[in-house]
C-alpha cells in the first residue's frame, strides 16, 4: 500500500542520512553541508505531502461497512 512504502522510503532514507551526515562530518569536521542540504531536501519534502490523497487511503473517510445484525 501507498502507505508501506512511504514507511520504507522514510526508513532508508534515514538511514542514508545518517551514514551521509557522518562521512561528511569525517570529511569537512562540521555538519554544516549535511544540515544545508537536509533543509533544502525539506522544501520537496514538505510540498510532496500536498499529494497526498488522504481521503482515498485513510480510514477516517471511509463509510462505515454494513454488519449482520446477531
Amino acid at each position: 500500500t501507498m502507505n508501506s512504502m512511504a514507511f520504507l522510503a522514510h526508513q532508508i532514507g534515514s538511514a542514508a542520512a545518517v551514514q551521509f551526515g557522518g562521512e561528511m562530518r569525517d570529511l569537512t569536521g562540521s555538519y554544516l553541508i549535511p544540515f544545508a542540504i537536509v533543509g533544502m531536501l525539506l522544501i520537496p519534502a514538505a510540498l510532496s505531502s500536498f499529494a497526498i490523497r488522504e481521503k482515498k487511503y485513510s480510514i477516517r473517510y471511509q463509510s462505515p461497512s454494513p454488519t449482520l445484525a446477531s
